[in-house]
């Protein structure tokens, strides 16, 4: 009778005990030096290990870019009055135009505080492309150029990055996007290395 009731009892505290599923790792970055709005090198090292979003626009966009950056602004505004530490990068898929006096200028346009949000570009065109496909695992295109059009088809998604430098997660700009984002950069914040 006493087996029996161990049984028992052992099995109803194991029911009891909420399973934390730990986010995949779905690749790793490479390190890489680009230019900030600042004209200063930026890499993963100026991130100190801090957890990081990314996300892919260029600045001269004549649609998706602009209400990301928007919505990214009030992301960053939100994630701030909850105590959340995170660095936004967002990286220009466009260097030819967008240069670091590009960035800045966009950067003080959506009043980002560069402690926090961080507009990067590279003279070499190859090395971010290369990133951005095998890095960040995102797509982007060479540029679409038609009479009155200049249009590059890029990621829309923000990706999260953990403070291995690792990729975590892809969310979009919509609302369960941004709130499923909200609760994973709480769970990995909580990761020990």
């Amino acid at each position: 009778m006493w087996p029996l009731l161990f049984v028992i009892v052992s099995c109803q505290e194991k029911k009891s005990e909420p399973v934390i599923e730990a986010l995949p790792v779905i690749s790793t970055l490479p390190d890489f030096t680009f230019t900030n709005q600042r004209g200063e090198e930026f890499g993963p090292k100026h991130l100190k290990g801090r957890v990081f979003l990314a996300n892919f626009i260029f600045t001269r966009c004549p649609s998706v870019c602009p209400v990301m950056l928007e919505k990214t602004a009030k992301f960053l505004s939100e994630t701030k009055d909850y105590g959340i530490s995170v660095v936004f990068v967002t990286f220009t898929v466009d260097p030819d135009h967008d240069t670091v006096p590009v960035l800045r200028k966009k950067a003080e346009e959506l009043q980002a505080d560069p402690e926090r949000w961080v507009f990067l570009t590279h003279t070499d065109k190859s090395a971010m492309m290369n990133l951005f496909k095998d890095g960040f695992k995102v797509g982007v295109s060479e540029p679409l150029i038609a009479k009155d059009l200049f249009d590059i088809a890029h990621s829309e998604k923000i990706v999260l990055v953990d403070k291995q430098a690792r990729v975590r997660g892809y969310y979009s700009y919509d609302e369960p996007g941004l709130v499923q984002l909200k609760k994973d950069l709480a769970s990995i914040h909580q990761e020990t290395y």
